[in-house]
Parts: C-alpha cells; sequence; structure tokens
C-alpha cells in the first residue's frame, strides 16, 4: 500500500490492493464500502488489477477504516 503525503491539512491519495473480486458487482460493493468511510472522498476500483485508489482528507486512520470497512464487505486486503 502506498500513502499519500499530507500538507498542510489537504487531500491526499492512497492506494491497497483487494482480494476476491471476480466481477463489476464486487468492484462495486468495495467502492461503496470505502465511501462510506468518513473523510473518503472517492474509491477508484481497478477490478482487473483489484487496485483501490482512494481520495481522501489528510488524516492518517482512513487508509485502516478503508482496510476494514472491505473486510467488512467479505473481501481481502493484500499488503
Amino acid at each position: 500500500m502506498a500513502e499519500g503525503n499530507c500538507k498542510n491539512g489537504s487531500g491526499t491519495i492512497s492506494r491497497i490492493t483487494v482480494g476476491g473480486m471476480t466481477c463489476p458487482h464486487c468492484a462495486g460493493t468495495v467502492k461503496r464500502a470505502i465511501e462510506s468511510v468518513p473523510g473518503v472522498e472517492e474509491a477508484l476500483v481497478d477490478l482487473q488489477s483489484g487496485m483501490v485508489e482512494i481520495k481522501h482528507v489528510c488524516e492518517t486512520s482512513i487508509v485502516t477504516r478503508a482496510k476494514i470497512a472491505v473486510t467488512g464487505a467479505g473481501y481481502t486486503v493484500k499488503d
């Protein structure tokens, strides 16, 4: 996972890799789960690679909470 750099409270982009997605419905479920996390502005999911780009406010706990949301939706987060 790569986390963006936070400057002056601005937004940032982080990336995680999600396992277990096999169809567009899965990608939509992951997107909705991540976007339900307070502070997440947008999640862009690439079904084929499993990569998820998360645009969020600059707060360190958001990526952790996004990972929890993904696992709660029934998918895995790869390190």
